[in-house]
């Protein structure tokens, strides 16, 4: 065998080494943007819970803002409302104000867990997307290798019969 054929037969493997590894590259980014998928799937109903005590919390504390605004007839009407019909709330309404300050606390809590969530599942959209792209490419690629080598091996057992 001449040095032509071996340094040709060394070419050969090597591409065919770098089809190997971009066959693996491949299927690691199809696995990784399935697994990302999955993993959205996964997330969404806790998403959902978070969404769901965001506007909950917004609502109430709608209601008690909306509160605090009447005036002080309404709030003294309200009053002896609240005091014939359930007595033992106003015993209580001293202590709502501690209850708005954690409710306002627990807004923000929410909504920074919302943004957060939101954000990342942007990020991994995109990532999914880049992914995505990534592997539709590549497998255009790595036909026309294929092919490529095929064509190429041919060729070279076509003259290496001679």
């Amino acid at each position: 065998m001449s040095k032509t054929h071996r340094r040709m037969l060394d070419e050969i493997k090597k591409e065919e080494r770098k089809l190997e590894e971009l066959t693996k590259l491949k299927t690691e980014k199809l696995v990784k943007y399935r697994r990302a998928e999955f993993w959205i799937k996964d997330q969404q109903e806790e998403y959902r819970a978070v969404v769901r005590d965001y506007n909950r919390i917004k609502h109430d504390m709608k209601k008690c803002f909306r509160y605090r605004k009447c005036g002080f007839g309404i709030k003294l009407r309200a009053f002896f409302k609240v005091l014939f019909e359930k007595p033992l709330t106003v015993f209580v309404i001293p202590f709502m104000d501690m209850h708005h300050k954690y409710m306002i606390g627990e807004y923000w809590n929410c909504k920074m867990y919302k943004m957060e969530m939101e954000e990342t599942f942007d990020l991994t959209e995109n990532l999914i997307m880049n992914d995505k792209k990534f592997v539709q490419d590549t497998e255009k690629h790595i036909s026309k290798m294929r092919d490529l080598l095929t064509q190429w091996k041919q060729g070279f057992d076509y003259y290496d019969q001679f």
